[in-house]
């Protein structure tokens, strides 16, 4: 489960952003993700 977090973080180019952060980041990661909305693709 790590390893696809890590690989997503890396993915979306926040490596530099929330590196060294420790465990915060992964509440930080949750909040957006349940956050987004629907239609945030649509401009």
């Amino acid at each position: 489960m790590d390893l696809i977090k890590e690989d997503l973080i890396k993915e979306v180019g926040l490596l530099k952003t929330i590196w060294g952060i420790g465990h915060c980041y992964e509440k930080l990661v949750k909040e957006f993700l349940v956050n987004i909305p629907e239609d945030c693709d649509n401009p």
